[in-house]
């Protein structure tokens, strides 16, 4: 919650009341009612997006993680089902519960949160990664779930 206070971008959730009660936090978020984009391909004749829409939803997942990454914060758990599309259709990134600092220079991560078809190959192979290039890897997961509806492996 921390992290996600601090963050203000047309692509990234908006959080904009947060109370805690007793043991729990409350959240309220900007209202993406168009649902998530793993929920949007299943609801796509086809269960696939048109090549334009699938380029300008990308492009504002890339933006996004890119204003997340100059703010030296890692996600660490891109996938479909983490991106809401707002009523001006509009992709902005979600669910920051996973997300870290990190800078250049910190150490690589040897632990991941991500879903793992998302899974980039040196976490599979459980290497030390770095946890920027494995959101890139993600995103690019994602692309390609857009473009085909399926998982690439």
């Amino acid at each position: 919650i921390a992290l996600h206070r601090i963050l203000r971008h047309k692509n990234v959730i908006q959080l904009l009341y947060v109370e805690q009660i007793d043991q729990h936090y409350v959240s309220l978020m900007e209202l993406c009612d168009y649902g998530n984009l793993q929920q949007m391909l299943r609801a796509s004749p086809g269960s696939v997006l048109a090549e334009p829409i699938c380029r300008r939803y990308f492009r504002d997942m890339l933006e996004g993680v890119a204003y997340l990454h100059s703010q030296n914060i890692v996600h660490r758990d891109i996938r479909c089902e983490n991106f809401l599309v707002d009523h001006h259709d509009c992709v902005k990134l979600c669910d920051l519960s996973c997300a870290t600092r990190f800078c250049n220079g910190d150490e690589l991560q040897t632990t991941s949160y991500a879903n793992s078809a998302y899974l980039s190959p040196e976490i599979i192979e459980n290497k030390p990664f770095n946890p920027r290039t494995a959101d890139v890897w993600a995103l690019g997961v994602c692309l390609h779930v857009l473009l085909t509806s399926k998982l690439p492996f």
